[in-house]
């Protein structure tokens, strides 16, 4: 005689399946979550920012003060990067990233304290077209060694200079001669020397072959653009700001700028 135990047997299936679809919801929540922002990297740029989607990031020269100077049809064509939670990828720190407020409500997500974009020519992940577009949009890079900016010095009329890679201006000094330092003791105390070191991460703005590294009667090594030594000044309390340009002997280290009876 044939005893059947279909009970027994429907509520093993169900056990089993319940166990199955357990361990199934165990190995989605165990899953990393994607990176909002994160690194890629190509043989011509190196290393750049990039969001969840692969799209290239951006900063704009503008907004070296670390606010948005990119509104109306400029947002239309740069839409900004808004992820107030960001997760990040490998190789990128939290130290590094922050926000600041946008037209309305919205808020920026920022990039050692410059702004982030996307480009609306960016029709598919790993394209870089804004890069160097108008000489004021640049790809966001984790590394460089300067940045470019622009902003109103004199008149009405922007002005393009470089700054360290948090936007702190950099400046030439008149009495220097062709990668010559004559900023000593008296001098240097106010207006340190800046050194980008040796290998150079640049923007795509700006020509390798115009830098070079002197080495001061001090022993120090400082960097210089265009045979012209660059400082920082020590009154400059926040990135922009631009006090030293109005002190007699000093010019931020503007891109086009030459001493009087000198070449390029």
């Amino acid at each position: 005689m044939i005893t059947r135990h279909y009970p027994m047997l429907l509520l093993s299936i169900i056990l089993l399946g319940g166990t199955l679809a357990s361990c199934q919801e165990d190995d989605i929540n165990d899953k990393e979550p994607e990176s909002s922002i994160q690194l890629a990297s190509n043989d011509t740029l190196g290393q750049y920012l990039v969001d969840q989607d692969g799209y290239t990031l951006y900063f704009f020269t503008q907004d070296v003060s670390g606010n948005s100077d990119c509104n109306g049809d400029c947002a239309n064509n740069w839409p900004i990067v808004q992820n107030e939670s960001a997760r990040l990828g490998s190789g990128l720190q939290d130290a590094d990233f922050g926000s600041v407020s946008w037209e309305g409500d919205a808020v920026q997500t920022t990039f050692k304290g410059w702004p982030l974009y996307r480009f609306q020519g960016d029709s598919q992940p790993g394209e870089i077209n804004g890069d160097g577009q108008d000489g004021h949009w640049f790809v966001a890079k984790p590394d460089y060694s300067v940045m470019l900016a622009h902003q109103v010095i004199e008149g009405d009329t922007l002005s393009q200079y470089i700054v360290d890679p948090e936007g702190r201006t950099l400046y030439y000094h008149f009495p220097d001669e062709q990668d010559v330092s004559n900023c000593k003791v008296g001098c240097i105390e106010e207006r340190p020397v800046f050194f980008a070191g040796e290998n150079l991460i640049l923007p795509s703005g700006l020509g390798l072959d115009k830098f070079d590294i002197i080495v001061r009667e001090d022993g120090k090594r400082q960097s210089s653009y265009k045979k012209r030594a660059m400082y920082s000044y020590v009154q400059d309390g926040f990135r922009g700001s631009i006090l030293s340009h109005i002190a007699a002997d000093w010019t931020v280290a503007r891109v086009s700028w030459t001493k009087p009876g000198e070449g390029d």
